[in-house]
């Protein structure tokens, strides 16, 4: 609790102008501040499980796309990273599996998403690492 009232009055100070907007101090607020459920994006995930179970994994990223890029800031993120790796992994897209792995396991060190991804990865020889180029690593930045 204390720590989400200092990041609260720290996102209060920025409004008013006197944090440059780029520093690493916001950086960190953004990252330590609370998800929140969001219904918006629940409804792109059951849509983008629905795709997975039917084996179609084009259309379940396009889904998981829109939880990163619209509902940033909800819970669902972490589930969305761990399904686009096994989402790419079923295209054999390798370097968006790699890219979608390390970016959860830097967002979500400890979560069993990263756990179950990290596996998988390793299971075909590989390790999660983020390319710069990735729209996923460029996404939560």
């Amino acid at each position: 609790m204390i720590a989400q009232t200092a990041a609260l009055v720290l996102l209060v100070t920025n409004a008013q102008g006197d944090l440059p907007p780029d520093g690493p101090l916001l950086r960190a607020i953004d990252q330590s501040a609370p998800r929140a459920f969001d219904p918006g994006a629940e409804t792109e995930m059951i849509a983008a499980r629905w795709h997975l179970t039917r084996h179609d994994p084009v259309a379940a990223i396009n889904r998981l796309k829109i939880v990163l890029w619209q509902h940033p800031a909800a819970t669902q993120v972490e589930e969305a990273l761990g399904r686009l790796v096994e989402a790419y992994m079923a295209l054999g897209i390798v370097n968006e599996a790699q890219s979608a792995a390390a970016t959860l396991g830097r967002v979500f060190p400890g979560g069993s998403w990263y756990a179950n991804a990290r596996r998988l990865l390793q299971s075909s020889g590989i390790e999660p690492r983020e390319d710069p180029r990735s729209w996923i690593t460029r996404s939560l930045d």
